[in-house]
């Protein structure tokens, strides 16, 4: 018998496989898309990058360079924002 600590790890496990699905094959490498974010010289440093699987799109939350927090969605495959 599988004990209740063993049934929730590999829910658990199940569950954070699931969140961090992969972006499609054609998507620009993350590196890229954060590099660019940053170029504008708008945004002081990025805090957080979520994967968004229903929009194919990272989400980045940043502080800007008068230290307000914002975020802004990015498409995986163009880098473009997403309306």
């Amino acid at each position: 018998m599988k004990s209740p600590l063993f049934l929730a790890l590999a829910a658990s496990a199940f569950s954070v496989s699931a969140a961090f699905a992969e972006p499609p094959e054609n998507a620009l490498p993350l590196s890229e898309i954060i590099q660019t974010v940053e170029s504008t010289g708008e945004i002081a440093y990025v805090t957080e990058v979520e994967w968004n699987e229903d929009q194919a799109a990272w989400t980045i939350a940043y502080v800007d360079a008068e230290g307000a927090e914002g975020s802004i969605s990015l498409d995986a495959v163009t880098g473009q924002p997403n309306s």
